[in-house]
């Protein structure tokens, strides 16, 4: 009983680390994003500045073209976030089965029982 308790142990914890992992690399891949993003914008805005003396209709041609840009990474991104929020679930689901089990397992073992009569 005692090892099986210690196993479950482990198991939250492993599975404690890997919702750290999964944390860290939602972060690295948010920032990423945000610095991807920093730099269409940068790239695009001296674009513009640089056909500032051209037609007007080249300026909307960015705009709409930024304009696309933003709303792919942003689909990209509520993608992420989904899954995240899955694996999350998935993670809260297992420790309330883990829950369950320690639960249904304390009844059986015999508690302070003197061994033989």
């Amino acid at each position: 009983p005692e090892e099986d308790y210690a196993r479950k142990c482990e198991e939250v914890l492993q599975l404690q680390e890997q919702r750290a992992q999964q944390e860290e690399l939602l972060e690295h891949l948010a920032a990423e994003i945000q610095e991807e993003l920093n730099e269409r914008w940068m790239k695009r805005r001296r674009e513009e500045l640089e056909l500032a003396a051209g037609p007007g209709l080249t300026s909307l041609y960015i705009g709409l073209k930024l304009s696309t840009d933003l709303e792919a990474v942003k689909t990209d991104l509520d993608f992420t976030q989904r899954a995240w929020e899955d694996k999350e679930r998935e993670l809260q689901r297992l420790l309330e089965t883990l829950g369950t089990l320690d639960v249904a397992e304390a009844p059986a073992e015999p508690r302070g029982a003197g061994g033989g009569e």
